[in-house]
């Protein structure tokens, strides 16, 4: 008897942890510390496993899709990465990732909404 491939976890509402993790480039270890969470939680999320977040963390989530639903508007997908791995004056001298994980996300949502009014 062979065993099939995992079904992919449906999104979580209207979520998909794993798809925001590879969105934003990081690895199990970086989304888990934006998370607050362990790595293997993170890997609990993604498909086969289907363990659903706890209500707070879906929060997060959520602000997460936000930053890239606007990063990817303004920056193509590699460019976004970039722009999230990138230490930058406006940050303090601190990357996007580095905010992210300490909850500050609207200062990444303002710098990428500035962006993308300088683009338009």
């Amino acid at each position: 008897m062979s065993m099939s491939p995992a079904a992919p976890c449906p999104p979580i509402r209207g979520l998909d942890p794993s798809s925001i993790r590879q969105n934003l480039g990081l690895t199990y270890d970086e989304m888990a510390k934006i998370m607050k969470v362990s790595p293997e939680t993170i890997r609990g999320w993604e498909p086969g496993k289907c363990e659903l977040p706890a209500p707070d963390v879906f929060e997060t989530l959520k602000s997460l899709q936000e930053v890239i639903a606007l990063g990817l508007s303004v920056y193509t997908p590699e460019g976004f990465k970039k722009f999230i791995r990138t230490r930058l004056k406006v940050f303090s001298g601190l990357a996007a990732y580095d905010l992210l994980q300490a909850g500050k996300f609207d200062l990444v949502l303002s710098a990428l909404a500035k962006d993308y009014e300088g683009a338009f």
